[in-house]
């Protein structure tokens, strides 16, 4: 409709202007530009009366980001950082420690007890089973320290010395290595050898697993509980060996040779095995796969004594005891990546006193 008025008003003027150029004499300039001057204000009006009826489209403008405004992103999971428990002599007699992986907050645990050894914590990291002499006996028995409630309780109380206790992956057993004591006429009791032993969490249930009349220790279960890898010295030479949860179907897992193998751990996913040796000459810790032992690989290749090897539980480390940074047969706790690399003390400072039996 505008279009179609601003055309006449154009063709008018044009007209005017051509009959004023061709010089018409009844009509006079002035008039005619006040004709003009009223006819586009009468156009004007009715164009604005138009445009005020005609529906108003709403544009909504779009909000521009504001600068510094980042999308919140999904709160990552917090890292579980597991300590590292194990023996000292640092004040006094043998008692257990803990830290983190890079050695930071050494304290000690189990303020009460005294000639404690052989920690090794459960999955969750909320209980310790250790074999200590904390009552005063002279057998050594198990005990468990639980931390959420600060409490010690006896594992066993039998006759002969119990140590290298180890926690099933639920948590619901212990495995370990007992002394076997017998009486005979001349005798009232002599120790006939060390056999693999299980027991209940709550000191139920004692079993002797082995009866290998010889010497049979450091036994872990593996990450499904389902198997047992222990040391014995049944083939004339320390080696490792797997049996079932009930002591049945005995392999051995060192390759055969003229060195001995022992305190084998199995890798969280249950593929490798860690332990020591002294196939290098010395005690050294190696690693090999559980399906081909012939493929062991020496971690450590240190003259030092290296011993006492565990995993991370994420099983991308391993801890150890070495004393190869102080004087002879005094050792400290040591960490190193899976592959051997990176491989440091944690413990420098716990001076003049031997720091063993890692458990992560």
């Amino acid at each position: 409709m505008r279009a179609n008025k601003l055309i006449l008003i154009t063709v008018i003027i044009i007209l005017l202007v051509s009959f004023l150029a061709f010089g018409c004499r009844f009509a006079r300039t002035t008039e005619l530009e006040d004709r003009i001057e009223e006819l586009e204000r009468k156009i004007a009006k009715e164009a604005l009366e138009e445009e005020k009826d005609e529906p108003k489209v709403e544009v909504k403008e779009i909000p521009e980001a504001e600068e510094g405004v980042v999308e919140e992103e999904e709160e990552e999971e917090e890292e579980i950082i597991y300590e590292i428990a194990f023996q000292s002599g640092y004040d006094g007699p043998f008692s257990i420690y803990s830290c983190k992986p890079d050695g930071s907050d050494i304290k000690r645990i189990n303020e009460r007890g005294v000639f404690e050894f052989d920690p090794c914590w459960n999955m969750e990291h909320t209980q310790i089973v250790f074999s200590s002499y904390m009552d005063g006996d002279d057998d050594l028995n198990l005990y468990i320290y639980d931390l959420t409630n600060n409490e010690v309780s006896k594992l066993t109380d039998k006759e002969g010395q119990d140590y290298s206790p180890n926690f099933s992956p639920d948590g619901k057993s212990v495995v370990f290595s007992g002394g076997i004591i017998e009486a005979n006429d001349e005798t009232e009791g002599e120790l006939r050898g060390w056999e693999i032993f299980a027991v209940n969490s709550d000191g139920s249930n004692l079993k002797q697993l082995t009866d290998k009349h010889g010497f049979n220790t450091y036994p872990h279960y593996s990450p499904d509980g389902k198997t047992i890898i222990f040391t014995s010295n049944i083939s004339g030479y320390m080696k490792l060996y797997t049996m079932d949860i009930e002591g049945n179907n005995i392999v051995q897992l060192s390759a055969s040779g003229d060195w001995e193998d022992w305190d084998g751990t199995f890798s969280p996913d249950g593929n490798k095995a860690v332990f020591a040796s002294d196939r290098s000459g010395n005690s050294d810790i190696w690693v090999m796969p559980v399906d081909n032992p012939d493929e062991a690989i020496n971690l450590t290749n240190d003259p030092a004594m290296d011993m006492s090897p565990d995993w991370s539980p994420d099983g991308k480390m391993i801890v150890f005891a070495s004393d190869r940074d102080a004087e002879e047969n005094i050792f400290d706790i040591f960490t190193m990546k899976a592959d051997g690399g990176n491989q440091i003390n944690i413990t420098p400072d716990l001076t003049d006193s031997n720091q063993n039996g890692p458990s992560w």
